[in-house]
């Protein structure tokens, strides 16, 4: 078995190397969204909702992982959307919700209503 792997490629060890870490990652449950949560999906919509000027229409979120150590964070989107196209947004805020501690780490203004030409 040594003799097998000694004969490998320097690519085939890394890709080897990488599956192996992946397996043990899944099978641990490293790269799961849901672990180590301990602000619910309501929870961050209601934190979210305090740091918008306006009362929004729709809020939708969702789980990510963000940085080096795989941090979850909820997205969550707040929105007024346009009647005549519920695609376009006359409003819409992305606030970002450190899904552990509930502290806002971002703020982004996508579309803040006002006329451009």
């Amino acid at each position: 078995m040594i003799e097998r792997i000694k004969a490998m490629s320097s690519r085939a060890k890394v890709f080897v190397a990488v599956a192996i870490l992946l397996a043990i990652f899944a099978a641990t449950g490293f790269l799961t969204a849901s672990s180590d949560i301990d602000i619910s999906r309501e929870e961050a919509v209601e934190l979210a909702r305090e740091h918008v000027d306006f009362e929004p229409v729709d809020a939708d979120a969702r789980l990510i992982r963000q940085g080096f150590g795989l941090n979850p964070v909820w997205a969550v989107s707040l929105s007024i959307p346009m009647e005549d196209n519920p695609r376009d947004f006359i409003r819409l805020t992305t606030v970002e919700v450190d899904a552990k501690t509930g502290e806002v780490t971002r703020i982004a203004i996508v579309r803040d209503g006002t006329e451009s030409d």
